[in-house]
């Protein structure tokens, strides 16, 4: 058996990761990419450090932003000014799934990720034709993998596009709302 970097969602899957090996999934099945990276604002970064926790919200997320929208009224008032009147918050996390940069992934074999430090050689991103002859070494082998990796993939099959996540709103009322006035 050959594992690949299209293996790593069924390894995903024998660690309890669902969640993780489905957005994997949906973006090697995906067309072109396209990523926003310079185009946010007021946003805060939840990053999970590869060898600390790592779970179906760290292989399905990774690093993502959590945002804050806010509801209320908007009144105009005499001199063109404004009154904002808001009652209500909202928390969201908003994720783009790519691979952009150079973050190390970890070392994947056929039986999930490996929690050691492992010295593995790079995945293969093109499937080879050998097979193993049955003696099972590369059963218990791991293969190094990074965002490189799947942006090689992305290249050689030109499939492979990045999309976005949305979380529910977790919405919460204020106790007392908050009130603005400001020019228009």
């Amino acid at each position: 058996m050959v594992f690949t970097l299209t293996d790593i969602p069924r390894a995903m899957r024998q660690e309890g990761w669902p969640v993780g090996a489905a957005v994997m999934e949906r973006w090697f099945a995906a067309g072109p990419a396209r990523a926003d990276q310079t185009c946010q604002l007021n946003f805060q970064r939840i990053e999970s450090a590869l060898f600390g926790d790592v779970d179906d919200f760290y292989a399905a997320i990774g690093r993502g932003s959590v945002k804050i929208a806010v509801a209320g009224d908007a009144v105009p008032l005499p001199g063109g000014r404004i009154r904002l009147t808001i009652d209500e918050v909202g928390t969201y996390l908003r994720d783009t799934y790519d691979f952009n940069g150079d973050q190390m992934l970890g070392s994947w074999g056929p039986t999930g990720l490996s929690r050691a430090a492992v010295f593995a050689p790079d995945i293969q991103v093109v499937r080879e034709t050998a097979r193993n002859g049955g003696n099972g070494v590369f059963a218990q082998r791991y293969w190094s993998v990074g965002n490189a990796s799947f942006r090689d993939w992305r290249s050689h099959y030109g499939r492979g596009g990045d999309f976005t996540i949305y979380s529910g709103i977790g919405r919460r009322r204020l106790l007392r709302p908050v009130i603005m006035e400001f020019a228009a």
